[in-house]
């Protein structure tokens, strides 16, 4: 069985199992979509604009976790530098929001979400260099995300 699921402004088609990297997540213990379309062998189903009654659970590592929001156009112009200046002079946005897991999830509108811990090699909260951690950052809303999001 395949599904379509809206996170945020983007689309996504699902298989049971299946892991994908979103920018979701919420606070409770499961994430639910209400998937858009849903194939089962030759039955398809079309919602308008969700199928009615059907579900899609999404497994979430850690709502806590915190990352830094940047734009690829900002992430690519930071590689560029960083490759241009290979000394320690390299120049680190100071100034980068961030977000917390759990409000991106709200700020898609995920219903509810499956808390599973982080795996031993993912980190709680991004670095940027010694005391720039997206903990210590700026926190954006969840009003905030929904905003940029829509630029997305």
């Amino acid at each position: 069985m395949l599904a379509v699921i809206q996170a945020g402004t983007k689309q996504y088609l699902v298989e049971q199992g299946q892991t994908i990297k979103t920018e979701l997540v919420g606070d409770d213990k499961e994430v639910t979509f209400e998937p858009l379309l849903i194939i089962d062998g030759d039955d398809v189903k079309i919602g308008t604009p969700n199928v009615a009654g059907a579900k899609v659970v999404a497994t979430v590592t850690e709502p806590d976790a915190t990352r830094f929001w940047m734009l690829v156009s900002e992430a690519v112009d930071f590689v560029l530098q960083a490759v241009d200046q290979v000394t320690d002079d390299l120049h680190i946005p100071a100034k980068l929001p961030a977000y917390r897991v759990a409000d991106l999830a709200h700020a898609m509108r995920a219903e509810h979400m499956q808390i599973m811990g982080l795996p031993r090699w993912e980190k709680k909260h991004e670095g940027m260099a010694d005391g720039n951690t997206s903990d210590k950052a700026r926190r954006m809303t969840v009003e905030e995300l929904r905003k940029a999001l829509e630029s997305v």
